[in-house]
C-alpha cells in the first residue's frame, strides 16, 4: 500500500481501457517509478477529486491534456506542472521538422562544366520543382550521373 501523504512527484497520463470509447488515467511517482494509482475515467471531475486525495503533490508531470492541466491547478494550485518527457521530445522534434520544411527550398544549383564559346567556364543551372517528390527524384538521378559534390555544396552551405 502506498502511503498518499509521501507521493509529492508524480507523471500522470491516460491510456484506453477500448480503444476510442473508454478511457482511464495513471499516476507514477517520479522519484520511484511505481504506478500510485489508477482511475477508470480521465473526466475532469473524477480527475480532480482523484488528486485532492493526494494531499502533498508539488509537481506533475503531464502531456498537453487541458483537462489534466484543469484540474491539476484547481485540486493543487502552487504544484508546478511539467511536460513529461515523451511529449516534449516529440513536439521539439515536430517544430524542427516544420522549421526544416519552411527554409530549406525546394531548389538546387548544380555547378557543372560546359565548354561555352571558346571558353571553359562553370555554368550554374538552376533547377525548381513543384514538389518535395520531383526534388528528391531528380537529386537521385543526378547523382547517379556523378554530380554527388556539387548537389552536396548545394544544401550544405
Amino acid at each position: 500500500m502506498i502511503d498518499k501523504a509521501t507521493v509529492t512527484m508524480v507523471c500522470v497520463d491516460d491510456f484506453a481501457l477500448k480503444k476510442r470509447e473508454r478511457y482511464g488515467t495513471v499516476m507514477v511517482d517520479i522519484a520511484t517509478g511505481n504506478v500510485v494509482d489508477m482511475l477508470e475515467s480521465r473526466d475532469y471531475e473524477d480527475v480532480e477529486k482523484w488528486f485532492k486525495s493526494f494531499p502533498n503533490i508539488q509537481v506533475f508531470s503531464r502531456d498537453g491534456s487541458i483537462t489534466y492541466a484543469k484540474a491539476m491547478r484547481d485540486s493543487h494550485p502552487k504544484a508546478k506542472q511539467i511536460s513529461d518527457r515523451f511529449h516534449l521530445l516529440k513536439n521539439l522534434t515536430d517544430y524542427c521538422k516544420d522549421y526544416i520544411k519552411r527554409t530549406i527550398r525546394n531548389k538546387i544549383e548544380i555547378q557543372s562544366t560546359e565548354e561555352t564559346s571558346a571558353n571553359n567556364i562553370a555554368v550554374k543551372a538552376k533547377y525548381e520543382y513543384d514538389t518535395t517528390w520531383d526534388l528528391i527524384t531528380d537529386v537521385k538521378k543526378l547523382r547517379g550521373e556523378g554530380h554527388t559534390r556539387q548537389i552536396k555544396d548545394a544544401y550544405c552551405k
